[in-house]
Formats: structure tokens, C-alpha cells, sequence
């Protein structure tokens, strides 16, 4: 007997809601957006206010590319302090001569594809905006944010912080993978979820190392191969040519490349450089204290050995530059000319990432 009230009930509340006055006074729909990554985006309500007792709302969806805007059929209903909102691809009727019966049909022409839609609804007669939501029967709430959130993860690793998961649920920073034998086989940089930089490394089964990879913008560029005493003997690009490996810059309509024949080289070769970057670079201990001891910085030789382009890859978890990060920016950008780097006879502009780090036990 109670369940039978109990149907009674919702198939009365149903019908009364189809027998509602729609409340919508007009609907602007927008185009179809493709640039938005979709499977990130986060349905909601992105904008809501009342003027002159009439709500705006602006509802942020996804839909499938074919949905014809022009076309849509839109309503708002408001029930038991509910707003229902809905929009639909109208119906078009196609008579069938040789039947006789009435034919129903979508002008929708479908593709493999969904992209983000906003659409506004004028709404009368509701009364304050904090009222709860449905489309198409499901729940949707007022958000400022464009993507969906996901609790920030990361860890700490010899004073760094490492496998960092922003609350977008992007990669960021340095991420280490280690082997069942604690041994380094995944070293790479990214930024929203991109690999920057970075290197694969694959030993055998006596934990010698047999190869390694070198990555550059998401894309492998370099293979590496090692005897068993853990000797090079080989390498290869992984692409045909150094130049059409994706760069991060142009430098006077050049390609920066990472590899090249005779690579750039720093006026007195490492050994000066290195003395450089330690009688320049001032060490502070509140990077320690950050949790910061090593920080990732990019930049290129030019045809002329200048140095360009010198960029913070950040790893810090504000995303903001630290005095530290500045100071490695500063003395980055102002050193010497190099000896410029040359490919098949030709000067080119070469992309360089050093990791520079900090010593804890240093003394000020």
C-alpha cells in the first residue's frame, strides 16, 4: 500500500512539473569553443545574479560539436524552490509519402567530437540566486572554477619537492620513479603535464645500466646504449634530424635545438663555468628551509654565443620565483659569450637545461 502511494506521489509531482509555466524569458547560447579540453572541464553554473527581479545565469556544459545553437529549444522552470533548466535539439518532421505516417527526426549532424558551450538563461520571477540547480535532472552548482579540482599531492625527497599534483590534477615540477632496487629509471620536469625535460633509464638484471633516454617537450630525442661495464657505446637521435626536434623557443627564425655536432662551449670549458656559477650564485637558507635545493634554469647560445632566453623552469610549489631563483636568473643572463654551437658546417641556436644546486651544509 505504501509503495503504491509512493508512485502515486512521484508520478503526480511529474506531472505537475511538465504542467509548470516556464519561467525563461530568453536564451543566448553561445558557439561551439574547441580550444577547451573537455575532459578537465568542470560543468557549472559560472555566472548568477539578479537585476530588476530577473535571474541571469549563465550555465558552462559540454555537448557534442554537431549541436546546431541556432536551433536549440531552451526552457527554465521553476518548482518547489527548484530551477530546472533544459536544451534540446528541436525535432523536425518528415512526412513519408509511401507509409503515410509522420516521420520524427533531429537536425543534429553528430561528429567525434564534444567541445564547451555556454549558455545564458533570463529567468523571471526567483526570488534569490542561492537556489538549488538541476539540467536534465542532474544537480549543478555555481563554481568559479573553470576545471575540476583534485586534492594536491606531492612528496618530499632529499629536501626537494618532487611528484607534484597541482589541484587541476596536472604534473608539475620534478618527478623520480625508482626501481624495486632503488634505482632512478624515470627523471623528468614537467609543466601542466608536459615533459619539459627529462630521462628514462633501463638497467639489466645485474643492476648495470643498459640504456637511457633523453626527452625534450613531451617528445623522446636522444637514445643512449651501455656495455656491461656500463660504457657508452652508442648513441642516436631518435628523430632524423636535431633540428626538427620540437624546440622551446626561435632564436632570428632558428630553430634552438638540443643536439648538435659541436656543442656550444663556455669561454675556459666546464671547469670555468662551474667557477663561475659558484662565485656568482648566492646561496640563501631559506631555500633550504623551502625545502628548495635545486633549481631548474633553461636558456640558449645564440649564433653569436650570446646567451638568450634565460628562463626559471619552476619547481616551487607557489609557482612564484624565489630570491634565490632570481639571483640564479640574474647571473644566468649575464654571462659571457660562448663559443656557438655548429651543425653540418652551420652556426645554430642550442638549448641548454642545468640544474643548479644548493649545498645545505653551506656556511654564510
Amino acid at each position: 500500500m505504501k509503495v503504491t502511494h509512493l508512485i502515486t506521489l512521484l508520478f503526480v509531482i511529474c506531472i505537475s512539473l511538465n504542467g509548470q509555466e516556464s519561467h525563461l524569458i530568453d536564451f543566448y547560447p553561445s558557439t561551439c569553443d574547441k580550444n577547451e579540453d573537455v575532459t578537465r572541464l568542470n560543468k557549472r553554473v559560472s555566472d548568477i545574479f539578479i537585476q530588476n527581479d530577473t535571474l541571469y545565469l549563465t550555465l558552462t556544459t559540454i555537448a557534442n560539436c554537431g549541436l546546431n545553437t541556432e536551433q536549440l529549444k531552451a526552457d527554465a522552470i521553476y518548482f518547489n524552490d527548484t530551477l530546472y533548466l533544459s536544451f534540446e535539439q528541436p525535432e523536425i518532421i518528415i512526412d513519408t509519402l509511401n507509409t503515410g505516417e509522420t516521420e520524427y527526426t533531429y537536425n543534429l549532424s553528430m561528429e567525434d567530437c564534444d567541445c564547451c558551450f555556454q549558455f545564458m538563461y533570463v529567468v523571471k520571477d526567483i526570488p534569490h540566486t542561492s537556489i538549488p540547480i538541476k539540467l536534465n535532472k542532474q544537480n549543478i552548482n555555481f563554481s568559479e572554477e573553470k576545471y575540476k579540482t583534485h586534492h594536491i599531492r606531492y612528496q618530499i625527497h632529499n629536501g626537494d619537492t618532487i611528484n607534484y599534483i597541482d589541484k587541476y590534477g596536472l604534473h608539475q615540477g620534478k618527478w623520480l620513479f625508482y626501481n624495486q632496487s632503488n634505482q632512478l629509471i624515470n627523471n623528468r620536469f614537467y609543466r601542466n603535464d608536459t615533459i619539459v625535460f627529462g630521462t628514462d633509464l633501463r638497467y639489466d638484471d645485474k643492476q648495470k645500466l643498459l640504456s637511457k633516454i633523453e626527452w625534450i617537450n613531451n617528445e623522446p630525442c636522444l637514445y643512449s646504449e651501455f656495455d656491461q661495464h656500463e660504457q657508452l657505446i652508442g648513441k642516436c637521435l631518435l628523430q632524423s634530424d636535431p633540428s626538427t626536434i620540437t624546440h622551446i623557443d626561435t632564436i632570428d627564425n632558428q630553430k634552438a635545438v638540443l643536439i648538435v655536432e659541436l656543442m656550444p662551449e663556455y669561454p675556459g670549458g666546464e671547469t670555468a663555468l662551474f667557477k663561475y656559477l659558484a662565485e656568482n650564485i648566492k646561496q640563501d637558507t631559506k631555500c633550504i628551509e623551502d625545502f628548495q635545493t635545486t633549481v631548474n634554469v633553461s636558456f640558449i647560445i645564440d649564433t653569436l654565443g650570446n646567451v638568450r632566453n634565460t628562463t626559471i623552469v619552476n619547481q616551487h610549489p607557489t609557482f612564484k620565483l624565489t630570491e634565490f631563483e632570481k639571483n640564479v636568473f640574474q647571473v644566468i643572463k649575464s654571462m659571457p659569450k660562448w663559443k656557438p654551437g655548429e651543425h653540418q658546417g652551420k652556426k645554430v641556436p642550442v638549448l641548454f637545461h642545468i640544474p643548479i644546486r644548493i649545498d645545505p651544509q653551506f656556511n654564510l
